[in-house]
């Protein structure tokens, strides 16, 4: 990656939007390090220290913001698509991988974890079905008896859920399709559903009677992997007011 020469904010911009498709999350970084060291004619420790990470901060704010930049960056997305039917249309949107989230890429290339399947059981919601722990049981079972991953921990996933469900069915509410199957894929793509930073659940009807999960799982990068500053000040909003409660005793 080439340094900067002169830093102004909308190469700096520039640079960053090509980044995004070229650059891991710790090479980002590195291109605004350098930035604020040109830009100041001074050096930094890699990684920073926290004192510096907060003069970078305000100098990232200062030179993009201030010159009416958000930079965001530019992301793809998977297009919509004409469909020969809604089973197909599902199987679609399973293949549309969140925009935000960013792959996790092992030294050799390759990804850590990165599975798309189906799921033969007919979406159910873990709060009202009574057999909601034995439905659990016998996916997790056919899970273990494909054995195409082993469990992965310690790292975040970016899971995509479409349910196709019967327009006959009762099932309305997208949320409550998601927590079962989730619950049952511990053990087997994760080791514990905390691991997910990122959830998107959809939920669509058909004249068929048999349902079925769609299933995408991405071992990501965290969300703070090109923060540039971890600060504990707490966000400024313009509108409404804090919220506050006591909790019940126990």
């Amino acid at each position: 990656m080439k340094p900067i020469n002169h830093i102004d904010p909308i190469a700096l911009e520039g640079q960053l939007v090509a980044a995004m498709e070229n650059c891991s999350p710790g090479e980002r970084l590195e291109l605004i390090w350098r930035a604020f060291e040109q830009d100041n004619s001074c050096c930094i420790a890699r990684p920073p220290s926290d004192k510096d990470r907060i003069k970078v901060e305000k100098w990232y704010r200062e030179k993009m913001f201030g010159n009416g930049i958000v930079p965001y960056g530019y992301v793809r997305r998977l297009k919509p698509s004409v469909c020969p039917s809604i089973p197909a249309k599902a199987s679609f949107l399973n293949q549309a991988r969140c925009y935000t989230c960013e792959l996790l890429i092992e030294p050799d290339g390759k990804s850590k974890c990165c599975v798309d399947f189906p799921i033969q059981v007919g979406p159910w919601s873990a709060q009202s079905n009574r057999s909601n722990s034995e439905i659990k049981a016998a996916v997790n079972e056919e899970l273990k008896c494909r054995s195409w991953c082993s469990p992965v921990s310690d790292i975040p996933f970016c899971i995509g859920i479409v349910a196709l469900v019967p327009r006959s069915s009762r099932l309305k509410d997208c949320d409550n399709l998601a927590k079962g199957i989730l619950d049952a894929m511990q053990g087997i793509v994760y080791v514990n559903d905390s691991q997910i930073q990122c959830l998107t659940v959809r939920r669509m009807e058909y004249s068929g009677n048999a349902g079925i999960y769609y299933i995408r799982a991405d071992a990501v990068e965290p969300w703070d992997c090109d923060v540039i500053n971890d600060s504990n000040v707490s966000p400024i909003v313009l509108s409404g007011r804090p919220i506050t409660f006591r909790r019940p005793a126990p």
